[in-house]
């Protein structure tokens, strides 16, 4: 990136330093971040060679965009040579992993420029191919908003000629729509529900084809979402609700405020804090400076009292009636729990919290996934909903909480 971009952000310029000193002694494993950790996850044990290969050549922030490109071309040769041979199989899977490491090298590009387009565009066109060859119907969609188009992908449980029903998926603050589908066993497709995973405003491929996040048009993108899942002959227009990971948690409840038609939130990982004083101020240096590249400011100042401080969901849950179910760590480093709790609690209508104890803002229990996909099954099947808070222990013991 240019000097400059580098300099717009206080914190990132004055601390890289320390930042590249963690690099170069944990590897990948420094970036805590939608852009590589989860990467490798989303593409599973198949990415554990590159995820080694990665750790001994990532020895500094600016070193990832160089071999995360590597990796990607290398996986694109293999995917693309086992295409020509009709190793369909192999070439599906290559193309999976090459789309998610050019994700991973854009990611590291805060400003718009000749290379971020040209990631954009490999990635796309890998993804495309991955689309093609998949085990299920993976759907390319472009829903125009605000003049501009909104990128997804809509992934259906089976080829069966129906009416699914569906959740949208809002990404994080750094992750991006190809994240969001697990390469092998996705918990939502194995319980018959489809997903819409998005690039929203600031996001991934409509950012980098100019459409900026701002305070308010998260909110509105999610309606122009809904009509637009409403019309598809593959969505049960009455069953659509929606799930956030991460800065999702910001921007979809206030979806739901916006759009109550959704029937559910389920989110994970809060971001609730209001100006995000903490991810933004006192975590990683490179959170603040990656969201002024998608609201579109590089003057700081400007991006703390025009922005910043304008961010909250105080107000936002007394407008939300559908049920909601909310998991997050108790020792969250990016978004301090209390204000999980007081989210929760502003909520109007059946609502659940589950705080795990010690976790941090990614959750490992390997059961809260089921615990999400199960909460949407029973919000569509009509089942209702009981009310609130739960501690888990580490080692699965819960603790109820009052929930008033």
């Amino acid at each position: 990136m240019n000097i400059e971009t580098e300099r717009s952000s206080h914190r990132w310029y004055h601390q890289k330093w320390i930042y590249d000193t963690f690099v170069g002694l944990m590897g990948p494993e420094a970036f805590a971040s939608g852009g590589i950790a989860r990467s490798f996850g989303t593409i599973g044990p198949e990415g554990a060679q590159d995820n080694a290969a990665l750790r001994g050549r990532v020895k500094r922030f600016s070193d990832v965009t160089r071999e995360t490109k590597r990796l990607g071309a290398r996986r694109e040769a293999i995917a693309k040579e086992a295409d020509a041979a009709n190793h369909r199989v192999t070439a599906r899977n290559n193309y999976f992993a090459a789309a998610l490491m050019y994700g991973a090298s854009r990611w590291s590009i805060w400003e718009d420029n000749a290379e971020l387009v040209e990631l954009n565009t490999r990635l796309v066109e890998c993804y495309k191919k991955y689309a093609e060859y998949a085990d299920h119907p993976v759907i390319r969609l472009d829903i125009p908003f605000d003049g501009h188009k909104l990128r997804s992908y809509l992934h259906l449980p089976s080829r069966e000629d129906r009416k699914w029903p569906t959740i949208l998926s809002v990404q994080g603050m750094d992750s991006y729509k190809e994240q969001g589908a697990p390469l092998y066993g996705d918990k939502l497709l194995e319980r018959g529900l489809a997903v819409l995973h998005l690039d929203g405003p600031g996001q991934g491929e409509t950012l980098v084809e100019g459409m900026k996040v701002t305070l308010d048009n998260f909110d509105k993108a999610g309606k122009a979402v809904y009509d637009f899942l409403r019309a598809r002959k593959e969505v049960d227009p009455e069953r659509i609700g929606l799930t956030g990971v991460s800065f999702g948690t910001y921007w979809g409840p206030r979806i739901l405020a916006y759009e109550k038609r959704y029937r559910f939130g389920t989110f994970q990982s809060t971001c609730h804090e209001p100006q995000m004083k903490t991810i933004f101020n006192s975590a990683l240096p490179f959170f603040k400076l990656r969201h002024m590249f998608m609201a579109g400011y590089d003057d700081e100042e400007e991006f703390d009292s025009e922005y910043a401080a304008k961010m909250t969901l105080r107000g936002v849950g007394p407008k939300i009636r559908v049920p909601v179910f909310t998991a997050t760590g108790e020792g969250d480093q990016l978004s301090p729990v209390q204000y999980a709790v007081e989210f929760h609690k502003s909520l109007a209508g059946p609502r659940r919290l589950v705080i795990y104890e010690g976790e941090p803002h990614p959750i490992a229990d390997p059961n809260l996934q089921h615990a999400l996909g199960d909460f949407a099954l029973d919000v569509f099947a009509g089942k209702k909903v009981a009310s609130g808070m739960t501690i888990v222990e580490p080692g699965g013991a819960r603790r109820e909480l009052k929930d008033k």
